[in-house]
């Protein structure tokens, strides 16, 4: 954020998923039910990061900002980050300096129950233990 208050950097992530193809849709491989409640994601996510100075994007001094602006979003989405995707789901990797690649580790409904029932436990645990203490 700059000091007037204005964003000074776009920051764009694109999500490359593993084991799927350039003619498959990520939504209809993983979709969200099968993710967390059947455990049936994907076993890696990559990621790829783009920084932009907001004055390398557009004018915003000009009057015309907003057609500059809507002029390289669309440029971005409709041209270079569909290159950028194409390219991961034939090759594998974004094949640049700034690919993450991360494990992905979704926990299914039974963790988030388990998590919650031993939460609930432990509280118990410790205000009996307060109550022994300060008593």
């Amino acid at each position: 954020m700059g000091k007037n208050g204005f964003m000074t950097d776009l920051i764009d992530v694109t999500i490359g998923y593993d084991q799927v193809r350039s003619e498959d849709c990520p939504q209809h491989k993983y979709p969200i039910k099968d993710v967390f409640f059947r455990g049936l994601g994907p076993k890696v996510v990559h990621l790829h990061i783009s920084a932009f100075k907001t004055t390398d994007i557009a004018d915003f001094n000009d009057n015309n900002q907003k057609e500059s602006f809507d002029k390289w979003l669309q440029d971005w989405y409709l041209n270079q980050k569909d290159e950028l995707l194409e390219s991961f789901y034939t090759k594998g990797t974004f094949g640049t300096d700034r690919d993450m690649n991360l494990i992905c580790m979704i926990p299914q409904w039974h963790d988030w129950l388990r998590v919650t029932f031993f939460s609930w436990i432990a509280m118990k645990f410790i205000v009996k233990l307060f109550a022994i203490l300060f008593t």
